[in-house]
């Protein structure tokens, strides 16, 4: 019976022990982090005193998502009123939804922190921008007509949103 024991004792030990061996195997992989730009590494092609070049690997990044509290926030109340703001703060602007948006503003006072592909439409979130340097500029909202049915002109229907904002140091 002792026998018995002792070669069951050493069967489990045995599988510890190559469990053990395999998760080192599994650890000990290389591998390449997400943010790794890959490279296009220089071959020779047979018959030919030239390298080719491998084409990368393209990475798809994902965007982390961050919460960005605004100084300062407009709706459609702060329309045609002056807003002082000061160097540093984020202005945020509420979305009218039911548009697309052409979006104007002066780059030497406010930069946009909304991403360029949602400037036409930014979703619930509205737009946001950091206060860059001081002086003058105006936020101006101005609505893209929908295309008229039937490829007929239609006169522009545009809704058109004026902020202005000094910004002080």
């Amino acid at each position: 019976m002792d026998k018995v024991k002792r070669i069951e004792g050493n069967g489990k030990a045995i599988i510890v022990w190559w469990v053990a061996l395999l998760l080192l195997g599994a650890c000990a992989t290389p591998t390449v982090p997400a943010s790794a730009t890959p490279t296009a590494a220089a071959t020779r092609v047979p018959g030919s005193a030239s390298p080719a070049s491998a084409s990368p690997t393209p990475i798809a990044v994902t965007p982390i998502a961050t919460t960005i509290r605004a100084d300062v926030v407009l709706t459609e109340s702060h329309h045609q009123i002056a807003t002082t703001v000061k160097v540093g703060q984020i202005i945020n602007v509420v979305d009218f939804p039911g548009y697309e948006w052409n979006v104007n503003y002066y780059d030497q006072v406010l930069l946009a922190l909304t991403l360029p592909e949602k400037m036409k439409k930014p979703g619930a979130s509205g737009w946001f921008f950091r206060v860059i340097a001081a002086g003058h500029t105006e936020i101006v909202l101005e609505s893209i007509p929908p295309p008229c049915p039937g490829g007929t002109p239609c006169p522009p229907n545009i809704v058109r949103w004026v902020f202005p904002i000094q910004a002080v140091p």
